[in-house]
């Protein structure tokens, strides 16, 4: 397992290290540590010996005053890219660098709702706050310009998505197309299944976030 420096590293090399790490393990098989549990500790890791505040002392940065978006869409915007939103703004708030991270949903069913409960206490059990309120996606979200990267969370979100958006939309992703090939295309939804389902979707998160860090630093290409 990669571990945290002991002395400070380019933001590019930690961050593809960590995210080369996630996709290659699957945590639960494998039983290693969750990622968040040793990159976001709430104390000292036992795996590194550093908390998150001596994490991102590593990784300050040129890159501090590069302002990025990124929008993640799913379907009601409770569970998936609502805890998207969640897991990025930890990435980037350990790594130092300002970017605007939001989340939205095709669907209008639980507009002004907070993240299904179980999400949340997923989300909870390795360190990240799911605090948003549902919204539905809108046209302006998807204009170029508005999101460096809106990023859907499977097939049925992307087709909606390119509903809304213009003929210009590059910006305009599949969340896995930052993972390696061992994810499935789609992060499928946990909404009608079990606990565990849930997790998985931390997994993948985990696994993708820091790649579409460094995409949007400039400094990597998406995987697929």
């Amino acid at each position: 397992m990669f571990r945290i420096p002991s002395a400070p590293v380019p933001v590019r090399t930690f961050i593809l290290a960590v995210g080369r790490d996630a996709a290659r393990h699957d945590v639960r098989k494998n039983h290693v540590h969750s990622m968040s549990r040793w990159f976001f500790p709430p104390a000292k890791s036992r795996v590194s010996g550093y908390n998150s505040i001596e994490v991102s002392q590593f990784l300050k940065p040129k890159y501090q005053d590069m302002r990025k978006s990124v929008l993640f869409v799913c379907m009601g915007n409770i569970c998936r890219s609502a805890a998207a939103e969640a897991v990025m703004s930890r990435f980037a708030e350990a790594s130092g660098v300002e970017v605007e991270v939001d989340s939205a949903g095709t669907h209008g069913y639980h507009i002004g709702n907070p993240a299904d409960p179980r999400m949340i206490a997923a989300g909870e059990a390795r360190g990240y706050q799911v605090t948003s309120r549902a919204r539905q996606v809108t046209r302006a979200d998807v204009v170029p310009g508005r999101f460096d990267l809106v990023l859907a969370m499977d097939s049925e979100n992307y087709a909606a998505l390119g509903s809304l958006a213009s003929p210009e939309r590059s910006h305009v992703r599949m969340f896995s197309d930052y993972l390696d090939e061992s994810w499935p295309r789609d992060v499928p939804d946990p909404y009608y299944g079990e606990v565990e389902g849930f997790d998985r979707v931390l997994d993948m998160l985990e696994a993708g976030c820091p790649v579409i860090l460094e995409t949007l630093l400039g400094n990597a290409s998406c995987e697929r």
